[in-house]
């Protein structure tokens, strides 16, 4: 049974079952396997947090925010705030860091990993989201930070009218962000099979679900924090 000390009560009966890392110190594999060769990732809202969920409903991984109210209340989606995305037994993994800013808005992703004494972090570029402007269009950029190996720029845009956000390469679709209709989780991120080949998959699937986080905070007034009277969920 997985350690769930400090997991909060909404959360409690998605780790239940779930068994903790077992690997040895000083082993090679990243946090970020987890989501290898996951092509559906469902979020969805546990009542004290998100929980982010393969297609078969097996947890993969945690999605908080860190941010004070009275920036939700007085700012939105311009205020300053830290996504964050953690492990099963809630140890972070990777921060999308936002400023604040009144125009387009952008953040800075890192992934986290703990040194094997677990009294230190060294953080790893990942990549950058950056909102871009336009007038009939909602649209995100998503950049890979590995080096030589980045395969392009990645586009996540919608017309104002379309509720669904896609995924595109050079004009090629790789994948959609949707809200799920009638209350059915918070929002699902679906790419095609072999989509991010090009690219260290790993890393923007990592990317893709932080970019996702402020698809649903900046477009559809939804986070993994604590709501206030001018930011709460839109009804499905």
């Amino acid at each position: 049974m997985a350690d769930t000390a400090h997991v909060p009560e909404g959360w409690q009966r998605v780790v239940d079952d779930v068994e903790p890392s077992t690997l040895p110190q000083g082993s090679n594999q990243s946090p970020l396997d987890v989501l290898s060769a996951m092509d559906v990732m469902k979020i969805m809202d546990c009542g004290d947090g998100w929980v982010v969920m393969s297609n078969a409903a097996e947890p993969l991984l945690f999605a908080s925010e860190e941010s004070t109210w009275y920036g939700k209340m007085f700012a939105g989606s311009m205020r300053q705030s830290e996504f964050l995305l953690l492990d099963v037994n809630r140890r972070p993994i990777v921060s999308a860091t936002k400023p604040f800013s009144w125009t387009s808005q952008g953040a800075g992703v890192k992934a986290i990993s703990a040194n094997q004494a677990e009294t230190a972090a060294v953080e790893n570029d990942l990549g950058s989201i950056q909102q871009e402007f336009g007038v009939f269009k909602r649209r995100l950029l998503v950049r890979d930070a590995t080096p030589n190996h980045a395969a392009g720029t990645l586009v996540i845009e919608a017309a104002i009218t379309d509720p669904t956000f896609h995924i595109t390469l050079d004009g090629q679709e790789l994948g959609t962000i949707v809200q799920p209709k009638n209350g059915m989780g918070v929002a699902t991120l679906a790419l095609q099979p072999g989509a991010l080949d090009p690219f260290r998959s790993n890393r923007m699937r990592a990317l893709l679900l932080c970019a996702t986080l402020m698809v649903c905070d900046m477009y559809w007034s939804m986070s993994p924090g604590v709501a206030t009277a001018f930011k709460f969920p839109l009804p499905h």
